[in-house]
């Protein structure tokens, strides 16, 4: 097989950083994602990039004894770091029981006023 790899070009020729490869494979990847989980995980990210809301995060999260620990917040998605997507939909997981009543305190705010 390796010969075959040789013998075609283009296949495993001049790969020295296999890290840059996994690295185009996920950018390649997430070209295929629907755009509303896209958005849907922009959102959240740009949510908590702010301080007050990171904060009041964080608060939500301290009662929680089981992630207070761990968690530190959420990560950024960043477009050209195909990684960090990986790491905020991670960390939007692990956080999921937090964000869900972040985003419900900050409906029923809404409401109310």
């Amino acid at each position: 097989m390796a010969n075959q790899f040789r013998e075609q070009p283009g296949y495993l020729e001049g790969i020295h950083e296999y890290c840059h490869v996994c690295s185009l494979i996920m950018k390649k990847c997430i070209e295929y994602f629907p755009p509303k989980i896209i958005d849907m995980i922009q959102d959240i990210s740009s949510t908590f990039a702010s301080p007050q809301k990171a904060s009041k995060l964080r608060k939500i999260m301290a009662g929680d004894s089981l992630t207070k620990e761990k968690v530190k917040g959420i990560k950024s998605y960043v477009k050209t770091l195909c990684s960090s997507f990986h790491d905020c939909i991670e960390r939007i997981v692990e956080l999921k029981d937090s964000i869900v009543i972040f985003l419900g305190q900050e409906a029923s705010k809404k409401q109310n006023e």
